[in-house]
């Protein structure tokens, strides 16, 4: 019977992705006409901070959540089921974060739509442990 030699497998290397903040933050940058600067001014750290984090001074893994946090507030957003609207992500926390108490008249339509969205980031732990406990 014929031996077959068997060689480990080699690992293929892994194509690094680049989460959807960092892709923002550079778009962002390149097209605001003062470009980092610009950038860091709107979210309200340093441009040398935002230079770090853009040329991975900083590893992706290591930046400040607080900083992702305010690119995601100052630039990401979605179109809203509810109002067919585009709002930043900021709006949409605090809409969803009222207490029922808290409503107009006029906002209680839209905060029971803010309550079953998949945007809603306030959300989202619940449903994770709710899966997770079941």
């Amino acid at each position: 019977m014929e031996r077959l030699e068997t060689f480990p497998c080699e690992p293929q290397p892994q194509l690094a992705t680049v989460p959807d903040w960092f892709a923002t933050l550079a778009r962002e940058a390149e097209q605001h006409p003062r470009g980092k600067a610009g950038v860091a001014e709107r979210i309200g750290v340093t441009r040398a901070y935002v230079a770090r984090v853009m040329t991975h001074n900083i590893p992706l893994a290591s930046v400040s959540p607080r900083f992702v946090e305010r690119v995601v507030d100052s630039y990401g957003g979605w179109d809203c089921p509810h109002t067919r609207a585009h709002i930043p992500a900021r709006g949409c926390r605090a809409c969803a974060a009222k207490t029922y108490e808290s409503l107009s008249f006029a906002e209680v339509d839209q905060w029971r739509a803010c309550q079953g969205c998949p945007h809603n980031l306030l959300r989202q732990p619940q449903a994770l442990a709710a899966a997770a406990a079941a």
